[in-house]
């Protein structure tokens, strides 16, 4: 999941991402109109159109930062000669941060 600058904590589920990009193509399209109640863990949100749409770049943003990384981990471990001394866990923590 993603914690937002203003504090609301998303999910990053293919499932959320979905829902997310669906909302914010029903409200593009005219289907539904804003405020959206939105159901997070911490309870209901009203959402505005500026708000899925800023949602739904940071929860991409976020999603292809955590595959960026696994992909460098990925060659990491490919590339390494002894695995026994590699933390997996570590280099992805480094990869995701850079």
């Amino acid at each position: 999941g993603v914690t937002l600058p203003n504090g609301l904590s998303l999910r990053t589920d293919r499932e959320t991402r979905a829902s997310i990009t669906e909302a914010v193509n029903a409200l593009e399209a005219g289907l539904m109109v804003a405020p959206i109640p939105w159901k997070l863990e911490a309870g209901w949100v009203d959402l505005t159109h500026a708000d899925l749409k800023g949602i739904a770049s940071a929860v991409a943003a976020h999603v292809q930062a955590g595959f960026a990384a696994e992909r460098t981990v990925q060659a990491q471990i490919e590339a390494a000669t002894d695995l026994s001394a590699f933390d997996v866990s570590a280099a992805f923590a480094a990869a995701l941060s850079a």
